[in-house]
């Protein structure tokens, strides 16, 4: 053999896509100018390093990997500088407190990694929101100093604010994704905008010409649940529907009703028959439009003629079988808050995200005027 012969045997061993790595690692030493963050797309790379399209891909993977480079979804590949990451002090993890279906989980969990970081869903509704067990949650994402949390806090005392304010104190980036009180939080925020679906579902069902309209609910005193009666409520007072008194139209009180059988259930279907005027129901959850739909034809009144019956959606794909709903593209406004907290510069976002109507059958078609 001779001499030399072993360095090219090393070059050979090297990948175009390694040697293109090496290329682009060397543009990120401390000192190179990077065009304030701003990367060249793939193609620019192919034309560059005379490489094909996914020699230049696995390149820019490795260095996503690292932690060196982001991609993000409609703005290209990006430099991910030391300030990025609070002076490199936080772990590339989000964590999402937040019940996730398997296809939104599946689809989160892809969209966190095409930005270069890793998905912590806490469930923690299973835990019937235990003001303890959330403790616990928080205090762990902050002694792992996660990059950023989507909260979804327990309405329930004793609250644990004081621990997202430490997190917002030590730089970890919170959103909230859900209300905890009956106010719009005012901590940074990408929330469903229950007040607008309240008054979308009252001017469904008015616009259907249905004459009683009332709110059902389990518990009066759930924060989603209180903004959406109040957008409902408005809606009402703003067309002249108003009687006078709540009880008119809203029916519920604290504990829940329908699923603890008699003698609430009595009280639900004498509600029902109080007149012969046609009814219109709005509600807050599919699992509570499945139960009134039951009542109603237990009554033997009939959907949508005599009745209509209108709910929203908390998951992508939990509407309740040939209801109207509400929906809420909840994954979209959770891609929309990874984004947010992935943002060269935090921005701490406050959004409300509208509703679209799917109409499924059980309202009537609108009375033409």
């Amino acid at each position: 053999m001779k001499r030399g012969d072993a360095p090219v045997a090393q070059v050979r061993r090297v990948t175009r896509a390694q040697a293109v790595y090496t290329k682009l690692k060397e543009r990120l030493e401390p000192g190179r100018d990077v065009g304030n963050g701003k990367w060249p797309t793939l193609n620019e790379l192919c034309r560059e390093y005379h490489v094909s399209i996914n020699t230049a891909r696995k390149a820019v993977g490795m260095l996503v990997r690292e932690g060196c480079l982001v991609t993000k979804p409609g703005a290209g590949i990006q430099v991910r500088r030391a300030a990025d990451t609070e002076a490199g002090r936080h772990s590339d993890i989000i964590s999402v407190m937040c019940h996730l279906d398997e296809a939104s989980l599946y689809a989160l969990q892809q969209h966190a990694l095409d930005a270069g970081v890793m998905l912590c869903a806490v469930p923690q509704q299973t835990e019937h929101y235990n003001p303890q067990v959330e403790r616990r949650i928080l205090e762990q994402v902050l002694k792992s100093r996660h990059r950023g949390l989507l909260a979804n806090c327990t309405p329930n005392q004793p609250d644990n604010l004081d621990l997202i304010d430490r997190l917002t104190a030590e730089g970890v980036r919170v959103l909230h994704i859900n209300h905890y009180a009956p106010e719009v939080p005012s901590q940074s925020h990408i929330l469903p905008d229950y007040r607008k679906a309240g008054y979308m579902a009252a001017m469904h069902l008015m616009m259907a010409g249905y004459e009683r309209l009332a709110y059902v609910t389990n518990d009066p005193e759930w924060p989603s649940g209180a903004v959406f009666r109040r957008g409902f409520l408005e809606a009402l007072h703003d067309f002249g529907r108003w009687t006078g008194a709540e009880a008119d139209h809203v029916f519920g009180r604290e504990g829940g009703f329908l699923q603890y059988g008699k003698p609430t259930i009595d009280e639900f279907q004498e509600f029902l028959m109080r007149d012969e005027r046609y009814l219109g129901l709005a509600v807050l959850s599919p699992g509570l439009a499945t139960l009134v739909l039951e009542q109603v034809r237990e009554c033997g009144r009939y959907m949508p003629q005599q009745v209509g019956l209108v709910s929203t959606t908390y998951l992508d794909h939990d509407a309740a079988p040939g209801i109207d709903c509400l929906s809420f593209d909840h994954t979209g406004r959770l891609k929309a808050a990874i984004d947010a907290i992935m943002a060269p510069a935090w921005q701490a976002p406050k959004m409300l995200m509208a509703p679209v109507l799917q109409k499924n059958g059980s309202v009537r078609e609108y009375e033409r005027r």
